[in-house]
Order: C-alpha cells, then structure tokens, then sequence
C-alpha cells in the first residue's frame, strides 16, 4: 500500500475527536485543520429562512426539553458503544492541530495547501464553500449520518426509522462537493441498533460503523481503488425533530 497525506479539516466536539483518535491508529495524518464553533444565533437566524420560525422553535424546544433526558438516560449505552467499537472521545493533543476561526477562511486554505494533502477527510464542519474545495486538487471524503441521497442533513437513521424504512438506516461515506451531502457514495452500510438506543446513541453507531467503511475507503485510495457513483434514489435534507414530531412519532412508533 502506497503511503498518502492525510489532512482532517474538523469541526469542535467529541465525533470529531472520535474520528481523529481513530484515524490516527491506522495512518500517520499529515495533519487535522479544527475550526472554531458556530455562533448559534446566527445558526438559529439561518435555519429560520428556510423553514421558519415556528418549526424552529420547536426543534429548540426539542433540543433543550428532550435531548438532556435521553443523554441522561442513554449515559451507560452510550459508554457501552464506545467501549465495545474502541472509540475515545477525549481531547485531541495540539501536536499536529491549527485552529482556524472558520473552515472557509483564506488561512485555512492556506494551511491545507501547506500540509499537500493527497485526500482530505471533513467531520463535522460548516459547509464547505467552493474556494476551498478547489484550493487542492484531491478528493475530500466525509461520514454522513444516513443513507444518501435519501437521507441528507442529520440524524438519517432517526428519520429513517420515523417514515418506517428500516432498510435505509445507515451511515455513507461520500465525496464531498459544494451541495449538502450531495457528493458520489463511496461506501454504504445498514446499521443495526438495540432497543437500549434512542436519538442520542444512533449517531454514535452510524459514526463507529462510518470509521470502518471510512478506513477502508482510504486504503483504497491509496491502492488506487477509489471511486464515487451516484445513486438514483429520491431525496430530501432533513433537520432535528421538531418537539411535537418527536412525542408523536415515539407514541405512534416507539421510535425513540
């Protein structure tokens, strides 16, 4: 196998961490470009344009009502998973690390451009504008959280599991282009889930599964295997539950 650089551009938070932690035990990264967090007003202000104010606000409701009770009640699954997959959400030493206000800012094409990347691999940054995915001529690789194009945006097992298509509840490892999770699939897997596990825990399971297929694809990659395809198949970019979504959907469902 044919050595490569290996540049993570990353948002803050523990998937990131996760990832980084991971990749590092099967490649010696060129490098990892964290950005800054998002100012969440702005995100808030942003996500009202397109679909409003009142769906907004219930998925505000949904995040802060909903979500601490199932981090609480899901603590030791979730420490289950990370355990059983090898996963270490700790902090990332600074050795090998610039930090960038934004992954869009010229100096952080300058810095990908200074650590010549033969493939890029994104986690959980904003969306990454063309300037940038034009700055190195390379592929750019990222896990999403759901089977795509179907499922595009986040938490694509959840909603998977909400329109009662099990079969699409999984985890894409996919080119990275300037739409929203639009790029050619590299690699697909279903992922399998307990009845201990709820909207907080699919995430990490799709990332556990996510990491595998991601590793594989750089191997690929560096054997000179390595190829996107599109799938035809309907599509639609899906956001956080609304509260009311969420209740009805595990009265009338179970989903969780």
């Amino acid at each position: 196998m044919a050595e490569q650089r290996i540049v993570v551009l990353a948002g803050p938070g523990a998937p990131s961490n996760i990832l980084v932690h991971s990749l590092r035990s099967h490649f010696q990264l060129a490098g990892v470009i964290m950005e800054g967090p998002q100012d969440k007003w702005q995100l808030l202000k942003r996500r009202a344009a397109r679909i409003g104010w009142m769906k907004t606000t219930g998925q505000v409701f949904f995040l802060l009502a909903v979500v601490p009770i199932l981090k609480w009640t899901s603590a030791k699954r979730r420490n289950e998973i990370l355990r059983s997959h090898g996963l270490n959400e700790g902090a990332l030493p600074e050795t090998g690390v610039t930090h960038v206000t934004s992954v869009n800012d010229e100096s952080t094409i300058a810095a990908l451009q200074g650590l010549r990347p033969d493939v890029v691999v994104v986690s959980g940054t904003r969306v990454i504008r063309h300037q940038l995915l034009s700055a190195v001529d390379v592929p750019f690789l990222n896990i999403h959280a759901g089977i795509t194009p179907r499922y595009r945006g986040i938490h694509g097992l959840y909603w998977a599991l909400m329109n009662d298509d099990a079969a699409n509840a999984g985890v894409t490892v996919h080119l990275v282009d300037k739409g929203i999770d639009t790029g050619g699939v590299i690699a697909q897997a279903h992922v399998p889930h307990a009845p201990a596990d709820n909207f907080t825990t699919y995430p990490l399971l799709q990332l556990a599964k996510g990491i595998e297929l991601l590793t594989a694809a750089l191997h690929d990659h560096a054997d000179g295997k390595f190829n996107g395809h599109r799938r035809e198949m309907d599509s639609r970019l899906w956001h956080h539950p609304t509260l009311l979504q969420y209740l009805t959907g595990r009265w009338r469902k179970g989903v969780k």
